[in-house]
């Protein structure tokens, strides 16, 4: 009962994102109503926050002493497993974690379970990119900067208006615009082991574009993402090939495509 009620507390929250009764219902929605997280999605790691919370309240030694509240014990020994690599991946880069806590005290708990339900909505839709950790610590790293934008009410200094995600609260923009970029490229380096007869100097597997969110030099993929940033080289190419032979096939017949392939590439040249 204590953990069900500290998760459906949505008192001092902003307003959700998307109007409709349900979206101010539990941190959940509120999240989703930001972030454009999927239902089914919300609901598993709703129900999978539940049972993490109500299982530590329940070993608590000694026993805790406010029945009616979830103990912070509790949350602090959650957050700090939910955090523990997330924390050293900022320390090795050098960076501030961006896990912010309000100063007022009746505010903390709400906001470190908005950050593990944050953290537990990302890896739920992650699909493969579980496999890369330190790439979820990057997600996470500008999406709880964008929730503590959120919760704070900053306003942007260049459009006066307050922050917002950059990708939208939309329904399964997460999905669409985060993961699957990266599942892309991820599926693009892997048609290239051609079933594990190329040399591995030809591809990237999971551990490669893994290394890559262990560099600083990650941060320059930026946020949102920048698309033409050489992480994601395999998808683009294969994209422009595939874009270009879409171009010759509708040219009519008995023109020359050189010309075609050679002004389709110009405009990523002079973007480079």
């Amino acid at each position: 009962k204590v953990a069900v009620s500290a998760v459906f507390n949505v008192r001092s929250l902003p307003l959700a994102n998307v109007k409709g009764e349900k979206s101010q219902t539990d941190i959940f929605r509120w999240l989703q109503s930001w972030f454009g997280f999927q239902k089914g999605n919300v609901a598993n790691q709703r129900e999978h926050l539940i049972l993490l919370l109500a299982n530590m309240h329940a070993r608590l030694n000694p026993k805790s002493s406010s029945a009616p509240m979830l103990d912070e014990r509790a949350v602090e020994e959650l957050l700090a497993k939910t955090f523990e690599s997330y924390l050293t991946w900022c320390k090795f880069l050098g960076r501030k974690s961006n896990i912010w806590l309000p100063s007022v005290k009746q505010e903390i708990q709400q906001h470190k379970l908005l950050y593990i339900s944050l953290y537990l909505l990302i890896w739920g839709e992650a699909s493969n990119l579980r496999l890369m950790p330190e790439c979820l610590c990057y997600i996470f790293h500008h999406m709880s900067y964008e929730l503590y934008g959120v919760l704070s009410g900053a306003v942007s200094l260049i459009t006066g208006e307050k922050v917002r995600p950059a990708y939208g609260g939309e329904d399964e923009s997460f999905l669409n615009k985060v993961v699957a970029p990266i599942y892309n490229e991820i599926y693009a380096e892997a048609l290239k082991n051609k079933n594990g007869v190329s040399d591995h100097s030809t591809w990237r597997n999971y551990d490669d574009l893994n290394e890559f969110f262990w560099s600083a030099d990650c941060f320059k993929l930026g946020w949102p993402m920048r698309l033409n940033n050489d992480f994601f080289f395999t998808s683009t190419k294969n994209k422009m090939s595939h874009e270009t032979k879409i171009q010759n096939s509708q040219l009519p017949r008995g023109s020359s495509s050189a010309q075609n392939i050679v002004d389709s590439e110009v405009p990523d040249q002079s973007q480079q």
